[in-house]
């Protein structure tokens, strides 16, 4: 995956992340998206998972740039907003 054009992107993880992978989640988004990008998290389901929701405002999402930030990680868009990403188990 490249980059991706949109203001409003929601990004899905899995329900099980604990607090500290929900915080090295949100680290990695403020820094890859910008400071202040996440305008809000919520558990969804524990199917569906826990979404941030960001505000890009017209600027390109750099998938790259968040893959660096969470290696091993798998993305698959599931709308054109909406991209699931799944964590690698820790060791």
């Amino acid at each position: 995956m490249a980059e991706t054009p949109s203001d409003w992107v929601y990004l899905m993880f899995p329900a099980s992340l604990g607090e500290q992978s929900l915080g090295m989640v949100w680290e990695a988004l403020d820094e890859v998206a910008g400071s202040g990008s996440i305008v809000d998290n919520r558990l969804i389901s524990q199917e569906a998972g826990i979404q941030f929701t960001s505000d890009f405002k017209g600027r390109l999402l750099p998938l790259d740039d968040l893959l660096k930030k969470m290696p091993g990680s798998r993305f698959e868009a599931l709308e054109q907003d909406r991209l699931k990403i799944e964590l690698p188990n820790p060791s």
